[in-house]
Formats: structure tokens, sequence, C-alpha cells
């Protein structure tokens, strides 16, 4: 297995361990997690990874991905996960990873070069 899969099985690692705990977080009986991959041109590919726990606020979204930054209470976790999967993905993948919140819950895209040449 080369380095950069698993560089990406340990960003999708860490979104969806955040998506998990969100959900359960959220007093949802219909919790749910979807993942679509689609081909954006024949240079990039989409990995984005939904789930319906809720929206994240409008004021901290965009910080979500700076380090020590949690929403969650302090004794539970570092606030590393999303800085570090940004920082795989920019800089080790050489794609961008953003997030957007949906009508029930957020959106977290991956955009990925596929290494084609046109």
């Amino acid at each position: 297995m080369t380095l950069s899969v698993r560089e990406l099985q340990q960003v999708l690692l860490v979104i969806l361990t955040n998506a998990k705990e969100a959900l359960l977080r959220h007093n949802n009986e219909d919790r749910r997690i979807a993942i679509h991959v689609s081909q954006k041109s024949p240079q990039t590919v989409c990995i984005a990874l939904s789930n319906n726990a809720g929206m994240i606020d409008t004021a901290i979204i965009h910080d979500i991905f700076n380090p020590y930054f949690t929403t969650k209470e302090e004794h539970q976790r570092a606030g590393l996960g999303l800085y570090i999967a940004k920082t795989i993905v920019e800089k080790h993948l050489h794609g961008t990873l953003e997030v957007y919140n949906e009508a029930h819950g957020v959106r977290f895209e991956i955009l990925l070069p596929t290494g084609a040449q046109t």
C-alpha cells in the first residue's frame, strides 16, 4: 500500500469518526453518513462525506480546521484531527478539503488530482 493511500485512509477516518461522534450527540433516530465519489474533471476526483447530525455554527465553521480548535468537551479531544486531515490533503495529496453546511448537516469535500493529463 502506498503512502498516499494510507494518508487518504487517515483523512477519511478522521472525518468519519467526527461524523459518528456528532451523530451520537445529535438526538435523531434516522442517523446517516453518506459517501459519494465523483469525477469533477479529467484531472480531479471529489470524495464527499455528508452527515445529518446538524449544521456547524456559521461563526465557527471555518475554524474547525485550526489546530487545537474543538467543539467537544476540553477533556475529550485535543482538536487536532481535522487540522491534520486538512494538512495531509493539501501538503501530501496536493488537494483541498472544504466543509459546507447542508439542510440537516455537514458536507466535507475532498478534491484530489487524478494524475491524468490533457
